[in-house]
C-alpha cells in the first residue's frame, strides 16, 4: 500500500502540474487572443480611417478635376465663340468686298448697256437719215421720169 500511496502521489503531483501547465498555456492563449483581437480593432480602426481619407481624398481630387474641366471647357467655349466671331466678321467682310464689286461691276455694265442703246438710237438716227434721203432721191427720181 505504501507504494501506491507514493505513486498517487507522484500521480497526483504530475496531474497538478498537467492541470497548472494546461491552465498556464489556455491563459496564456486567452491573453494571445484579447491582443490579437485589440489589434484587430486597432487596425480596423486605422484602415478605416485611411480608406475615410483616402475617400475624402478621392473626393477632393475628383471635384478638383471637376472644376478644372469645367474651366477649360469654358476657355475653350470662350476661344471657340471668339474665333466664330472672328470668322463671321471676315466672312461679312468679304461678303461686303464682293457686294461693293459686284455694284462697281453692276454699274460699268449699265454704263456699257447705256452706251450701246445711245450708239443704237444713233445708228437707228443715221439709218432713218438715210432712208428719208433715199425716199427723197426716189421721188425726185419719180419726178424727172414723170
Amino acid at each position: 500500500m505504501d507504494n501506491m500511496v507514493g505513486e498517487m502521489t507522484f500521480d497526483t503531483n504530475i496531474s497538478l502540474d498537467l492541470v497548472f501547465t494546461i491552465l498556464a498555456i489556455l491563459g496564456a492563449v486567452w491573453r494571445m487572443q484579447h491582443v490579437l483581437e485589440s489589434r484587430y480593432d486597432d487596425l480596423r480602426k486605422e484602415l478605416k480611417g485611411e480608406i475615410s481619407n483616402s475617400n475624402q481624398e478621392l473626393r477632393a481630387e475628383i471635384a478638383k478635376a471637376n472644376q478644372e474641366r469645367k474651366a477649360e471647357n469654358e476657355a475653350l467655349r470662350m476661344e471657340f465663340k471668339t474665333e466664330i466671331a472672328k470668322a463671321n466678321q471676315e466672312r461679312k467682310a468679304e461678303n461686303e468686298a464682293l457686294r461693293r464689286e459686284l455694284k462697281a461691276e453692276n454699274a460699268e455694265i449699265r454704263e456699257d448697256i447705256r452706251r450701246v442703246e445711245d450708239k443704237v438710237d444713233e445708228s437707228n438716227q443715221r439709218i432713218a437719215r438715210l432712208e428719208g434721203i433715199i425716199l427723197a432721191r426716189e421721188g425726185l427720181v419719180e419726178t424727172i421720169i414723170d
